[in-house]
């Protein structure tokens, strides 16, 4: 490290320690303020009185709050790294690397779904032992070249060569310190969370500052190592596919593991983000993610602060590297590399898990999900008619109280709009009897075909909802929905 870089590092360990006395100092210092009250009641008055007892009950309410937190968390289950046996150009790769950054080899390399990547330190023995640990998003793979990909790990390499994983470290510990102190203390009928509330706000923006220092620092190394234009292609590359990617994680991919679905993941992705018509729920979450201001507690530098540091230019567009092997080869191939995850993801492995084509998922998979959870309620065994759904939906309140059991809370609007939901999954299963095929494609609302007719039953309900659809249009396409006569 270059004496610029000692000094930066040095700056950042100083406000890094400034944080942690200040919040330290705060919190004690209140615990000391409260319990003297009482104590100098006893010593130079006449007695503790009301108002001294409830300092020092406070001052036992923001010492509890303090106490270390050894919960579940610590021992949380990781899945099984990528061997080396199993997996060389990839552990070859990050070795490279890391001998070029002047960094420690990490011992381990993880897979995650998520499109991102990262590096922390694992500690032993009390934490005389210290073992850097890699994490790569399977996303990442996919949408980056090898040299892109190589850009990720050296940024990920500079943050430890930087000095980052210690500093990150005390930083996190400071705000989750502050994170328990005020979840301790919330609803305090004396506002005994309202410093550590204002001292938050205050660690938040100079800690900001530290992280992106630590992110553009970061950058410069991936740049120096592996060129600035693999750098920048890199960053436009997740920045494009990020937020499309977590929306069809979340909405379409994860439901299905959660019912012990093995579906192809990257696949699937490619199909959502070529979807003509996205459905209104994935459409409205790009929209809100896209929309999603600025704001002084970030992190991450815009994308566009990070390329101009970089030099280049911060359209989003541009061709990338070309010449570069996928970075999905280092796994042995796309296949290869969600099968990996899987192994690790599943809780009994691999064979917990049955292997659906995404055009099967509709019928083999939703369907049967469908007329298990109606069969709890009235609609399972009632045996409406198709002509009966106008009635149904406007007394939508009506159905969703009829399918809860206990204590209702939600509110009439929230009731209403649940009723809808499974109005429309009734009338899914409906159609379904009557010889449509249900399809799930990933990123689009759900529609039933049978021949050239194509009803989408979610909004059907929602134009009868609204109004856009009164009961004779209604009759009239239902009409057509009935099997012909034999």
């Amino acid at each position: 490290m270059d004496r610029a870089g000692r000094r930066s590092l040095i700056g950042r360990a100083l406000l890094s320690l400034v944080l942690w006395a200040g919040f330290w100092v705060l919190a004690l210092g209140l615990v000391a303020g409260l319990a003297a009250i009482p104590l100098a009641q006893s010593l130079y008055g006449a007695g503790v009185s009301g108002g001294g007892l409830l300092a020092a009950l406070g001052a036992v309410a923001v010492a509890w709050s303090l106490r270390p937190r050894l919960g579940p968390a610590r021992t949380a289950r990781r899945p099984a790294p990528l061997s080396r046996e199993q997996f060389p150009v990839l552990h070859a790769l990050v070795a490279d690397l890391a001998r070029r950054s002047g960094a420690p080899v990490p011992g381990a390399i993880h897979l995650s779904v998520r499109a991102n990547a990262g590096i922390w330190v694992e500690r032993r023995w009390l934490g005389l032992r210290h073992t850097w640990m890699v994490e790569l998003g399977l996303p990442l793979l996919a949408a980056l070249d090898r040299d892109q990909l190589a850009s990720v790990l050296a940024h990920e390499l500079g943050h430890g060569r930087g000095g980052d994983l210690l500093l990150g470290a005390w930083v996190h510990r400071t705000h989750a310190s502050l994170g328990a102190a005020i979840d301790g203390l919330d609803g305090s009928a004396f506002l005994l969370d309202a410093p550590f509330r204002a001292y938050g706000r205050l660690f938040l923006r100079v800690s900001r500052t530290v992280a992106r220092e630590q992110e553009l620092a970061a950058d410069a190394h991936a740049a120096a190592l592996c060129g600035a234009r693999a750098t920048a292609s890199a960053l436009r590359a997740v920045h494009r596919m990020a937020d499309a990617w977590d929306v069809y994680l979340d909405q379409d991919a994860w439901p299905l593991l959660e019912r012990g679905v093995r579906v192809p993941l990257l696949e699937g992705f490619r199909r959502f983000r070529a979807e003509p018509a996205l459905r209104d729920e994935a459409r409205r979450a790009l929209e809100a993610a896209a929309a999603q201001p600025a704001t002084p507690w970030d992190t991450h530098p815009p994308l566009a602060e990070r390329l101009a540091a970089l030099g280049t230019p911060t359209r989003f567009g541009g061709a990338g590297l070309g010449a570069s092997t996928p970075a999905l080869s280092l796994l042995g191939g796309e296949t290869a590399a969600e099968t990996a995850w899987y192994e690790r993801a599943a809780t009994g492995g691999l064979d917990a898990l049955k292997p659906i084509g995404w055009d099967e998922v509709g019928t083999a998979v939703l369907l049967p999900g469908l007329a298990e959870a109606l069969a709890v309620t009235p609609l399972a065994a009632a045996g409406h008619p198709l002509a009966a759904l106008p009635a149904l939906v406007r007394d939508a309140e009506g159905v969703w109280r009829g399918a809860v059991r206990g204590v209702n809370v939600l509110s009439p609007a929230t009731r209403r709009r649940e009723g809808l939901r499974l109005l429309a999954d009734w009338l899914t299963g409906a159609l379904a009897r009557r010889g449509f095929a249900l399809e799930a494609r990933p990123g689009a609302a759900r529609c039933l075909r049978r021949g050239e007719a194509v009803v989408e039953p979610g909004r059907v309900v929602e134009a009868l909802a609204s109004g856009a659809w009164d009961e004779a249009r209604y009759l009239e396409a239902c009409a057509a929905w009935e099997p012909a006569p034999a």
